[in-house]
């Protein structure tokens, strides 16, 4: 089963772009950007740029996901195949 949070985001996801979901997910669990870089043993840009949809780092945004407890797949757009 789902967590409420998830059923939460695919709710949020008909009406709100994925960028405003992150940034409200930022914005309510309060983890710096240095602390997360510190605990993924990258940059703070780095960070910031993939929360803000610069860049598209699949192991930084799985552990931006985990830091707010999320699948990656709900809050970030899935790499294109070919």
């Amino acid at each position: 089963m789902k967590s409420r949070k998830v059923r939460a985001l695919k709710m949020l996801r008909c009406d709100a772009s994925l960028l405003n979901i992150r940034r409200a997910l930022d914005e309510l669990h309060d983890i710096p950007h240095s602390e997360m870089a510190r605990r993924l043993n990258v940059s703070r840009p780095s960070i910031t740029s993939n929360i803000n949809g610069q860049r598209s780092n699949p192991g930084i945004q799985a552990g931006i996901a985990a830091m707010w407890h999320v699948p990656p797949e709900e809050i970030f757009e899935c790499p294109k195949t070919n």
